[in-house]
């Protein structure tokens, strides 16, 4: 079924949010220029893409309701729990990349980012495999699900979030999961279903502002300790509602974010970050007073972010990605990496050398392109990233 959706003005940063001012991805129509070349592949061909995260299974129930064009379809409820995401990669064998070549586990070669599947490693499934999927959840479209578990909205409105199964959606096949978390104006970003396809399932966090607000602009709280911190909650109650009735390989748990989204996806990349398996970063910066030793350990990475962004500048960008350097261990040495998969497309990214084996990190910069969502480099791109890495080390 199409689906088309409302864009929609945003309202503003409310409160302890950060990370915009108005939130719509300034398109720019400069190409991207600097240097290009080949990449070299990060590690070994992992099982697909996406992860799950090991949540335990928490039922929740209340209305569900599906969205097509900004709005509500129809309406009912789930009983038992929330589904668990579904499940992970295709096996491929492993060859990977224009050098390498996929042995046990798959390696990736110079010059291509590994994308086979991971040898021998196991796929660890979610509660929810061989369930079969909640008739609430209609395959390629996004379906809103309550979170009751956690801490209402300022005006007392329960939690949601909206997932989308893949079509053909299989209750056997262990799916990776992309989380894709919205900026302040509070639509969808990226649309990563598009690169996805039938791989992945795919979910969407929402901001409690952009409920209050009917959906029509709301930030993150992405931040601080106390307020900013009940993204956590709410974030370890999505896992755990999902997985619980979808079949997750919950080793491929995948987050991108844009501007609001992408200091969510910062914060919960350094203290959920044994649950997170790579994160993708379009715009955004280092959430506040949140210190190194919270993060719970390196974490992959691919952040993009232009030099003519006024909303959230470069130098925020480049903070939040030193953390990450700093913790994967990488050096200051640097290799051009190329984001697509067609080798002649100029690409501005480059590969930080010597990081810790399986926690690669890609810093993507732009010019001309303002406070961007950094497609496709955001789409294509991320998703090539991920699914380059092997099973966690």
């Amino acid at each position: 079924m199409r689906r088309i959706y409302k864009i929609v003005l945003a309202l503003g940063c409310l409160g302890a949010t950060v990370g915009c001012s108005s939130d719509s991805p300034s398109s720019g129509s400069n190409p991207l220029t600097g240097g290009g070349g080949g990449a070299g592949g990060t590690g070994g061909g992992a099982s697909g893409a996406g992860a799950g995260a090991g949540g335990a299974a928490g039922g929740a129930t209340g209305g569900t309701t599906t969205m097509t064009n900004g709005g509500q379809v129809s309406a009912g409820s789930t009983s038992g729990g929330a589904p668990t995401a579904g499940g992970g990669g295709q096996s491929g064998g492993g060859a990977a990349g224009g050098g390498g070549a996929g042995g046990q586990g798959g390696s990736g070669g110079a010059g291509g980012s590994a994308a086979g599947a991971g040898g021998t490693a196991p796929v660890v499934k979610s509660n929810g495999c061989g369930k079969a999927a909640p008739a609430a959840l209609v395959p390629e479209m996004y379906v809103r699900l309550p979170v009751p578990s956690v801490a209402k909205t300022n005006k007392g409105a329960v939690r949601v979030y909206e997932l989308r199964l893949p079509k053909s959606y299989d209750m056997n096949r262990p799916y990776p999961v992309v989380f894709e978390d919205h900026g302040c104006d509070g639509s969808i970003p990226f649309k990563i279903e598009k690169v996805t396809g039938p791989d992945s399932i795919v979910v969407a966090l929402r901001a409690a502002d952009n409920q209050d607000n009917n959906y029509m602009g709301g930030c993150f709280q992405a931040g601080e300790p106390g307020p900013g911190l009940n993204e956590i909650p709410y974030f370890d109650a999505v896992v755990a509602d999902f997985e619980a009735s979808l079949c997750v390989d919950t080793g491929k748990l995948f987050m991108e974010g844009y501007s609001s989204g992408s200091w969510l996806t910062n914060m919960l990349g350094c203290m959920r970050s044994n649950v997170i398996r790579g994160q993708g970063n379009a715009t955004g910066g280092l959430p506040p007073k949140i210190p190194m030793d919270m993060c719970q350990g390196p974490i992959a990475a691919m952040m993009a972010h232009d030099d003519t962004d006024t909303d959230n500048t470069i130098q925020m960008g480049m903070m939040a990605r030193d953390r990450i350097k700093a913790i994967n261990g990488c050096s200051d040495q640097t290799m051009p990496y190329q984001w697509d998969v067609n080798p002649a497309t100029v690409s501005t990214c480059v590969e930080y050398q010597g990081c810790k084996p399986g926690y690669p990190l890609v810093w993507c910069p732009t010019h001309g392109k303002g406070h961007s969502d950094q497609v496709p480099i955001s789409t294509v791109g991320f998703w090539k990233f991920w699914s380059s890495l092997p099973p966690r080390p």
